[in-house]
């Protein structure tokens, strides 16, 4: 499956939990904003680029599971996820600086317990973070290179 089809995403209102990982999903379908009563989103081991920025629409989401994928940035929408109590985005093509993610607004997540930035480029360091969620265990490397 390289999509979720829109027409029958819109229609599942009441879904709680949706886990599509381990498929060769390139999008996520925009109408994801549809599924406000959300708590878990598991979409590992894609090929996802990006993440659509209506996913801010399911303020329920409690759990967000993005790693593996080929994500190089975040939607701002992101920081709309107050419910937030876990978040995963391990081996992506993630690079931020301190300032940039002070940006996105993230330190919104007033509930998160769990972030999991292992295997990015991360250009900043978990002390930073600490400032940002300081409650939250935080897994991550300051630098990390993929090999060729």
């Amino acid at each position: 499956m390289i999509a979720l089809p829109d027409h029958g995403i819109a229609h599942l209102t009441n879904l709680k939990h949706l886990d599509v990982s381990g498929n060769a999903l390139k999008c996520l379908s925009r109408s994801i904003r549809y599924l406000k009563q959300m708590r878990t989103l598991n979409v590992e081991e894609n090929y996802l680029q990006e993440l659509p920025k209506e996913i801010g629409q399911c303020t329920s989401l409690e759990e967000l599971k993005v790693s593996s994928n080929e994500l190089s940035q975040l939607p701002t929408e992101l920081k709309d996820l107050t419910s937030l109590v876990e978040f995963s985005a391990a081996d992506n093509e993630l690079r931020y600086t301190s300032e940039e993610l002070q940006e996105l607004g993230l330190n919104n997540w007033k509930k998160i317990e769990r972030i999991n930035l292992l295997q990015n480029h991360q250009d900043t360091t978990v002390e930073f973070l600490k400032t940002l969620w300081p409650n939250a265990v935080i897994i991550m490397h300051s630098h990390y290179e993929k090999e060729p």
